[in-house]
């Protein structure tokens, strides 16, 4: 029998894919959030410098 420390649930027992997705947790919802934010800004950086340049 294989020991672990963590139990992993029936739904993905045979599939070798990890319990956990993007929505797993608000703290990691927040994360994603602010992730495409900061993207944003950075686009929004970017597009003003491409308009001050020409």
């Amino acid at each position: 029998m294989e020991r672990r420390l963590l139990p992993i649930p029936a739904s993905v027992e045979g599939h070798g894919a990890a319990a956990m997705s993007l929505l797993h947790c608000p703290l990691c919802i927040g994360l994603a959030v602010l992730s495409v934010g900061r993207g944003f800004a950075h686009a929004a950086l970017f597009w003003q410098l491409t308009l001050a340049d020409a």
